[in-house]
């Protein structure tokens, strides 16, 4: 999938369920996702809480949603039309943006670096300042993630977003089924 299309796609749902918000809120809840990611990867790896499958499904549901976070972080943050001049894509092609070091490192630091990404890509838009080089960093890390545990980051997100875009907020504050 296009990330640019994935931004309006998400940015025109987001408006829609949640209205005008600080594009900190999206980034706080990349964050989030994250975290929920780093948790199935835990008990995965210690063998509790579930099978190896269900930790799968929770990991790409994990990263699916982190991304989608991103974008609407993106669409609220005005970035749209600089990452429409740079003809960003959402795509396999993101280790052009790594050093071979990458390769070795840890699950940890790979989500460690995508965090530091995302603070980045903050801060340089509270500064009215913006490179897409955060943005293809950080997609770039969830890629590799993605790659150490045999998931295909476009799978995980277009599966997610299929989902995410059924929900209705407004209509169900719950959980965003629509009744």
């Amino acid at each position: 999938m296009n990330f640019i299309q994935l931004c309006e796609e998400v940015g025109e749902w987001s408006m829609k369920n949640f209205g005008e918000q600080s594009p900190e809120n999206p980034a706080e809840g990349f964050i989030e996702e994250l975290g929920e990611f780093c948790h199935a990867h835990l008990k995965m790896k210690q063998g509790i809480r579930g099978t190896q499958e269900e930790h799968q499904a929770a990991m790409a549901d994990a990263i699916g949603d982190a991304t989608i976070y991103l974008a609407d972080f993106c669409y609220r943050a005005g970035f749209l039309e600089i990452l429409k001049r740079n003809d960003f894509l959402l795509q396999e092609n993101f280790p052009s943006y790594f050093d071979k070091d990458d390769e070795g490192s840890s699950i940890v630091n790979f989500i460690y670096k995508t965090v530091s990404a995302i603070g980045s890509l903050l801060e340089n838009w509270l500064d009215g300042f913006y490179t897409n080089d955060h943005i293809g960093i950080a997609l770039g890390y969830l890629y590799f993630v993605c790659m150490r545990n045999n998931l295909n980051l476009n799978e995980c997100v277009v599966t997610t977003w299929t989902q995410v875009k059924q929900r209705n907020w407004k209509q169900n504050k719950l959980t965003g089924v629509a009744e």
